[in-house]
């Protein structure tokens, strides 16, 4: 009896085995790559707004304070360095648009092979000055998209080579996700 009972555990557990095994296949072999890649300068459009990166650093903790006349940033260590992009942001459509939604649909976030992050919206109200609430229809305007890349981050090989990894802006993940290839200065 017990051997039979043994020889039931055992096929209950082959069978659990290769249901989980199909399952996993059938999840990951039904997964569609939808990313669109755009290529350093051209234009995308997304929800009536076109964008176009016009300009990408990596600064020093000092670079970035001379090129944007900030006294003070908050960094980890003073190895520390920030990623930065402009992008020309134009209202395609007759109506305005806030800036809270136009920083809604474009603060997505930067990657490269070996690191990614969010934008930091507290860096960006240091460096960006708009004149008007509101991203009037036909305007443009050129936004300063902000992270920090914190040398604890990462090993001492990528971060001597962080100069020569290909960075992405990634403004929207949803529907599309969309990389804008920047070209960094």
């Amino acid at each position: 009896m017990k051997r039979y009972i043994g020889v039931i555990v055992v096929v209950v557990v082959i069978c659990a085995a290769i249901f989980w095994c199909g399952r996993i296949y059938s999840i990951n072999h039904g997964y569609i790559d939808n990313t669109q890649v755009v290529e350093a300068g051209e234009a995308i459009e997304c929800d009536g707004l076109v964008i176009r990166c016009v300009e990408a650093h990596i600064y020093s903790i000092d670079d970035y304070k001379t090129r944007f006349g900030v006294d003070n940033v908050e960094t980890l260590s003073s190895e520390d360095r920030f990623v930065c992009a402009c992008l020309n942001i134009e209202n395609n459509t007759n109506e305005s648009i806030s800036w809270d939604a136009v920083m809604d649909m474009t603060s997505g976030g930067f990657e490269s092979a070996t690191w990614c992050s969010s934008v930091n919206p507290y860096d960006m109200q240091d460096i960006n000055v708009f004149s008007d609430n509101e991203l009037k229809a036909g305007a443009d305007q050129k936004v300063w998209y902000v992270t920090k890349a914190a040398r604890v981050s990462f090993g001492d090989k990528t971060w001597e080579h962080m100069d020569e990894e290909t960075f992405y802006y990634v403004p929207v993940l949803e529907p599309v996700k969309i990389r804008m290839k920047l070209d960094m200065e």
